[in-house]
């Protein structure tokens, strides 16, 4: 068995979708929730960022494999990358995933994975990939 965690996170707002999956099974929706304020200062840093997800969510349990009413074999972690055009992209994407990855309590069990920075548009209109079969997400080691 598998967890998945979606986390769409933005300045003000930040969202937690966490999917049981075992393989030949319905997937089993265990959490869904959506934070509106995390209270970040104006000038933040990706550790702000991690300091508020920590006190105000309970997103770094969810990437426990054995929290939760069912224990897991590994956490799958799937950032939401934001418009790079954003002035908070790389604290909100790449350097939000890379603290994230290190927050693991277990190396090994739980991989942060991003989303592909093309897949929004400044205006936030989706982007298919070209090549539907390629994998639009990039880790983190």
């Amino acid at each position: 068995m598998s967890k998945g965690i979606l986390a769409f996170i933005g300045v003000k707002n930040f969202a937690i979708a966490v999917v049981e999956r075992t393989v030949g099974e319905n997937p089993n929706v265990a959490a869904v929730k959506n934070h509106t304020d995390l209270n970040v200062k104006t000038r933040f840093k990706a550790t702000d960022v991690l300091v508020a997800l920590t006190e105000q969510t309970d997103l770094l349990l969810w990437m426990d494999p054995t929290y939760g009413d069912n224990a897991v074999e590994r956490v799958v972690v799937h950032l939401e990358q934001i418009d790079s055009c954003n002035r908070n992209s790389k604290q909100l994407s790449v350097q939000l995933g890379s603290i994230l990855q290190q927050q693991a309590p277990v190396h090994g069990t739980c991989i942060v994975q991003m989303s592909s920075p093309h897949i929004h548009t400044a205006n936030m209109i989706p982007v298919l990939p070209e090549d539907e079969d390629a994998s639009p997400i990039s880790q983190f080691g």
